[in-house]
């Protein structure tokens, strides 16, 4: 025990007071290292954001408008097809057989282009347009974010205030050099403590030996770095969690652009392949088509 009050005597406020001046600079450069690191990753993040609402609303337009302007051409060719039957009904028998043949082919690809219209809506603009609301979703998590960050910055830079107001106010701040001499010590300047509590000698203590009373209190948590560290423990969690989020958001887009792409290709290839087997029939049923018998009516 008389070890320990050597100690304890020999770690006074002037002597913390040094030691976390020394410290001060180069605590602040780290700080703004850190902060600095920090600014640079959110910007990355919303730069991430950025594109991604910018090219995938492009894209999305873009096939929205081409699935409009399908669903357009659709309906023209239906024109069309009626236009021919009417027109059918007019000519004599063989005119009348081919420009039936034509409409009804006419009418099959388009039922083939209005699976194409459908199948483009659903599996290529549905999953682009998602992405407004996800992108919505990934804006608020990096305002959570940025909040937390402002937060810790905000309690670390109160906390360095107080450092620079009055260092050797150790009831509002405890350096590391006292940590670590209470770390040493803990368990018998703790016993200390409160056995002086307990018998009401603590006012006592801090007139009669300043220093002593100063060293027994240096577990007491101060509430400048209790705020500090919980705002940096929510700073670090968030940091992981938008570190995390971004990065399955970027896994995902690839994937669902790949997969966008791959479906579209998929419904023109099903289209045209479709459109392609009906329309050789029907021109192989054109060429079969002789006007000649039809001018026989009129010889």
């Amino acid at each position: 025990m008389a070890t320990v009050f050597c100690c304890l005597a020999q770690v006074g406020p002037a002597q913390a007071n040094n030691r976390a001046e020394e410290k001060l600079e180069g605590q602040q450069l780290n700080m703004s290292n850190v902060f600095s690191r920090r600014d640079i990753q959110k910007q990355a993040i919303e730069q991430i954001l950025k594109n991604a609402e910018k090219n995938l609303g492009e894209l999305c337009t873009i096939l929205a408008s081409y699935t409009r302007k399908t669903a357009k051409l659709r309906d023209k060719v239906d024109l069309l097809v009626a236009t021919l039957f009417d027109f059918s009904h007019t000519e004599d028998p063989e005119f009348q057989i081919g420009l039936k043949n034509l409409a009804e082919d006419l009418a099959l690809v388009q039922d083939y282009r209005h699976a194409q219209v459908e199948r483009l809506e659903t599996k290529v603009v549905t999953p682009l347009k998602a992405y407004g609301d996800i992108i919505k979703n990934k804006r608020t998590d990096l305002t959570k974010f940025t909040a937390d960050l402002n937060r810790e910055q905000k309690e670390l830079q109160k906390l360095e205030k107080t450092r620079l107001r009055n260092p050797a106010d150790r009831q509002k701040i405890v350096s590391f050099p006292q940590k670590l001499f209470y770390l040493v010590h803990k368990q018998t300047l703790k016993g200390l403590l409160l056995f002086i509590s307990h018998v009401g000698l603590l006012g006592h203590l801090s007139l009669a030996s300043p220093e002593l009373y100063y060293c027994c209190r240096l577990y007491v948590p101060s509430q400048a770095e209790v705020n500090a560290q919980k705002a940096s423990a929510n700073a670090q969690r968030s940091i992981k969690q938008i570190e995390e989020t971004i990065t399955d958001f970027q896994r995902q887009k690839l994937e669902d652009v790949k997969k966008v792409f791959r479906e579209f290709i998929t419904v023109e290839m099903l289209f045209h392949t479709k459109a392609l087997e009906v329309f050789s029939q029907t021109y192989g049923n054109m060429e079969v088509m002789d006007a000649e018998k039809d001018m026989e009516v009129y010889l």
